[in-house]
Parts: structure tokens; C-alpha cells; sequence
């Protein structure tokens, strides 16, 4: 066994990480009952549903804080994969005020619709690429090797490798760019001087429909970014622990 306590930055464990996380998935949760709260029409918390579900995040980010306690993590990938999830609760900077626009908005249910359907088709299609890129990784030998390292005992994920094959060899974008990027921030930037017109015709608060709109990138990234913790930290090595009974850990330093 490689001694990656050793290898891997000692900041970077599975527990801190996870720790960092819940502490962005307590600020989203804080933010989705504030959004609920000024969306709400003045409804009363025990029926506005998105304010309850903002502090039913914050109350779960808290208890989950003991879970590495618990069980006692290692550098194994699923405790790496467990920490994806608190990291992706900060594309709730853009769900919330989307959600907040379909279910309070006073505007044609039509155009509450298409609006939160291009928002869910968007993130949709975004995320399925990663799945058909660790698809294409996973059927070649060559690159296969190069993020599985395979060793008597066990395989070992090597991040860096991870990211070369996506750059340099497949050169796909990790992150949003061009105009997933600009064309959101633009677009709710060039709705700033018509924001009294805007917060009338949704129906909501002006900050909601900005944010819906300028936080997609965010929510791409985030979002992007659990799917691919997703595959790489759970999906196949749960494929390759059935095929070869050998667990898969993480190694953030070496190359091979």
C-alpha cells in the first residue's frame, strides 16, 4: 500500500475537505431561506417550502459534520466522492432563485415553465458530458492506466493524470467558458436598468431573477463537478472492485 498520508497534503484529507464543504452547503442553505423568505409573498414559514428546505440544509450540514468522526475516513475514493456533495450546494446560489421564480413568480406559467426547463436542459447537457468523456476514458486501455493505477493490493486514482487527459489529450473544458460564461452575466447585467420593469412583470424581488441568470456558470461548474466526482470517485471504482475485489484510493501527487 502506498502511504498517501504521506504523499498527499496533509489539508487535502477527505475529512477537511468534506468539513469546507458543509460549511459552503450551511452558507446555500442560508441563502435558499433567505430567497424563500423575500419570495414568499409574506407566506408563513411552515408553508414556504424553499425557506424550510434552506434551513433544513443548514440543520443537515451541521449533523453531517460528525459523519468522518463516525466512520473513521480514509483516502479511499467514496469518502472523496462524499465530498463532492456539500461542494455542489453552492450552484443553489442560481437553483434557488430559478426555483423561487417557477413556484412564487406572478408571470405567465408558460414562461415560468420554459425558463426553468432551459435551466434544468442546460444543466443536463452540460453534466452528460462527463459521462460520456469518463465513457471514452474508461474504454481505452492507455488512458485507463493513466487514471487507475493498478498495483497487488489495490488501484489508485491519479488526479493529476485525471486533469492532463482532460486538458491536453481530450481537451474538454472542466468549467464553463465563452459564452456559458459571459452570455448569462452579460444577460442579467444588461437587465440592471430595468429592474423595477422586470421585478414587476416576475413578480419576485429583482435580485432573484439577476441571480438566476447570472449565477448559471456557477451552477454548471458546480454541478459539473459532482458528476464527475460521481464517476470517478464512486461509479468505476465500484466497477472495478467487483471485477478485481480491489479498492480504489486516491493519490493527488504522483503520476504513476
Amino acid at each position: 500500500m502506498r502511504n498517501l498520508s504521506e504523499s498527499n497534503p496533509s489539508i487535502s484529507t477527505p475529512k477537511y475537505t468534506f468539513w469546507m464543504g458543509l460549511g459552503l452547503a450551511f452558507f446555500s442553505g442560508l441563502i435558499g431561506w433567505a430567497f424563500g423568505k423575500g419570495a414568499g409573498h409574506g407566506d408563513i414559514f411552515s408553508e414556504n417550502i424553499i425557506e424550510m428546505s434552506g434551513l433544513f440544509l443548514c440543520s443537515l450540514a451541521v449533523l453531517a459534520s460528525l459523519i468522518p468522526l463516525i466512520f473513521k475516513w480514509d483516502w479511499k475514493s467514496k469518502y472523496f466522492g462524499a465530498v463532492c456533495f456539500p461542494f455542489s450546494t453552492v450552484s443553489l446560489i442560481g437553483l434557488y432563485p430559478a426555483i423561487c421564480f417557477y413556484y412564487y413568480g406572478t408571470c405567465s406559467i408558460y414562461i415560468r415553465i420554459f425558463f426553468l426547463l432551459a435551466n434544468m436542459g442546460l444543466i443536463f447537457w452540460w453534466c452528460r458530458r462527463f459521462f460520456v468523456l469518463y465513457k471514452k476514458i474508461m474504454a481505452n486501455p492507455e488512458f485507463f492506466s493513466l487514471l487507475y493505477a493498478e498495483e497487488a493490493d489495490a488501484y489508485y486514482y491519479l488526479q493529476k493524470n485525471d486533469v492532463l487527459l482532460i486538458e491536453k489529450k481530450l481537451h474538454v473544458a472542466q468549467f464553463p467558458t465563452g459564452i456559458l460564461t459571459w452570455g448569462p452575466m452579460l444577460s442579467a447585467i444588461f437587465l440592471l436598468p430595468f429592474s423595477s420593469a422586470v421585478s414587476k412583470f416576475a413578480g419576485i424581488p429583482f435580485i432573484h431573477i439577476f441571480l438566476a441568470i447570472f449565477a448559471l456558470p456557477i451552477e454548471l461548474m458546480c454541478l459539473g463537478f459532482v458528476s464527475r466526482g460521481f464517476l470517478i470517485f464512486f461509479y468505476y471504482p465500484n466497477f472495478l472492485y467487483r471485477r478485481t475485489g480491489k479498492s480504489v484510493y486516491v493519490d493527488l501527487t504522483s503520476k504513476r
